[in-house]
């Protein structure tokens, strides 16, 4: 399948099952750009971890955005979703294809 082809499918998941969202990236100096209205999708939000002999669930909110939307996100840049205010704390992660980043994300 073509990059075209991959990117034209990853628009209509995005538009079937992801909402509606605004982007607020980071200027560097606390403050942040121009808000940008993008589409967004929550990931897997439960991850298992060991540490040693011991085991503990965690549960870490993920997002998704296309590339197309948002070219560069960071941690420190902020997505309001449903009316809550989430900040990127790791560093976001490109799909095989570099047309989607998944980022975990915490209330802001």
């Amino acid at each position: 399948m073509s990059i075209e082809a991959r990117t034209a499918a990853l628009d209509a998941i995005f538009e079937a099952q992801g909402e509606g969202a605004v982007y607020h990236e980071s200027d560097g100096a606390g403050g942040f750009l121009p808000d940008v209205p993008v589409r967004v999708k929550f990931a897997a939000p439960e991850d298992f971890q060991e540490i040693g002999e011991i085991g503990m669930a965690r549960k870490d909110r993920m997002l998704r955005v296309r590339k197309s939307e948002v070219s560069t996100p960071k941690a420190n840049d902020e997505f309001t979703v449903r009316g809550e205010r989430l900040r990127v704390y790791t560093r976001p992660l490109a799909n095989r294809d570099g047309t989607a980043f998944t980022m975990k994300v915490v209330a802001a």
